[in-house]
């Protein structure tokens, strides 16, 4: 099995390098995900014209993997807050698990944009406003990351049969 993720990590610090290496950092003392390999394919400053859209699309795409799985707990019979309290162990509730991850700011492996800063899934209008202040200490880093073989995360190919799937 292969596991191949991307993430895009907003960070601050006064030059790529700084960035970089936080964000390196932050993959080799993560307790929670491990990759085999991490790769910082792209960098670009808060100047650039492509950051707030960047922003915006990892955002969302943050938001629809909250939404995916949601959707995929109202299926099994849980679409009430009130049903939590009925679940048994499993997957369902790993799903659970991950979907308050996206919620709470731990980094997992279905989370697309990453603050660093604030060690959240999304920008707060204080982020934003520091941001704007000074543009130039802030860094977009897209990281391509993955792990092969039977030690690769499963969590993420869990679904409703109950079973692992994709293999």
């Amino acid at each position: 099995m292969n596991l191949h993720a991307v993430h895009e990590f907003l960070v601050s610090g006064p030059d790529i390098e700084t960035s970089r290496r936080k964000t390196l950092y932050f993959f080799a003392h993560n307790m929670l995900v491990r990759y085999d390999t991490v790769d910082i394919v792209e960098v670009i400053t808060a100047e650039h014209p492509e950051f707030w859209p960047r922003i915006e699309r990892g955002e969302a795409a943050n938001r629809k993997a909250l939404a995916v799985l949601l959707a995929e707990l109202r299926q099994e019979g849980y679409g009430q807050l009130e049903d939590i309290v009925r679940m048994d162990q499993g997957y369902q509730s790993k799903i659970f698990h991950t979907a308050a991850h996206l919620l709470d700011g731990f980094f997992g492996i279905d989370t697309y944009l990453y603050n660093l800063e604030d060690d959240s899934h999304w920008l707060s209008g204080e982020s934003r406003q520091k941001i704007a202040k000074a543009p130039h200490t802030y860094w977009l880093l897209k990281v391509a990351a993955a792990s092969k073989g039977p030690t690769a995360d499963r969590l993420h190919h869990l679904r409703s049969a109950g079973q692992e799937q994709g293999e």
